[in-house]
């Protein structure tokens, strides 16, 4: 895809970052049916329809981005790592796609929750992956950082969390070796922020983190279906 990557990247307007999205969902959709990977969505009522909310994920997999391709049908923008953007090759696509954070910089953190609320006042859905980076443990989820948690909380606008339990073994970190079987998105209930402050967000973010450890054992992360 990289030279349609390149085009819209070079005659970027508003218009073609949605274009560029629906381009990718429908391309994902074929890589993984050509490799044999099937999909199911479990509970997708809990997606909010015709408005605009902060969707987040663990992260076990590099299959974890194009699960979300599949995840929502919304124009959707992804928070990204500034060291993401330094990458010669990748800096294109996720600049179509992402806005980017200086983690390590309260300025960059700042302008970047600026952004992710303008996003989402402009009719954008959000993707985060809350754990910052892909989960090499055992564990289900590692610690959550408060980035997806402080953008919902200023836009007033609610989470969803999804969760897919099949990813680490359809396509392991340790061998990055893609293979058949059918992968589930388990999405949660929405969870609104109306009335909550800044103050708020510990407690918002373990509780959502809970939620999808719950939601993470009953889907039992039996493998491959």
């Amino acid at each position: 895809m990289y030279p349609v990557v390149l085009f819209f990247s070079f005659v970027r307007k508003p218009l073609n970052s949605a274009l560029f999205v629906q381009i990718t969902r429908k391309w994902v959709k074929v890589i993984l049916w050509l490799a044999g990977v099937r999909w199911k969505f479990i509970n997708p009522q809990n997606l909010p329809r015709g408005s605009s909310y902060v969707i987040i994920s663990n992260h076990t997999s590099l299959l974890d981005i194009f699960t979300a391709a599949l995840a929502v049908e919304d124009n959707i923008k992804g928070l990204a790592k500034k060291e993401i953007g330094e990458l010669p090759f990748l800096r294109f696509y996720f600049g179509l796609v992402s806005i980017f954070v200086d983690r390590s910089s309260s300025v960059s953190r700042q302008i970047s929750l600026e952004k992710c609320a303008e996003a989402l006042r402009s009719g954008h859905t959000l993707l985060i992956f809350p754990e910052g980076t892909r989960n090499r443990t055992e564990e289900l989820l590692l610690p959550f950082r408060d980035g997806a948690f402080r953008i919902a909380i200023k836009a007033q606008c609610p989470i969803v969390p999804y969760v897919t339990p099949d990813n680490r073994f359809l396509m392991p970190m340790k061998d990055k070796i893609l293979r058949r079987g059918c992968l589930r998105i388990i999405y949660l209930e929405p969870i609104f922020t109306n009335g909550l402050r800044e103050e708020d967000v510990p407690l918002l973010r373990e509780r959502v983190r809970d939620l999808m450890a719950q939601a993470l054992r009953e889907a039992g992360e039996t493998g491959i279906q």
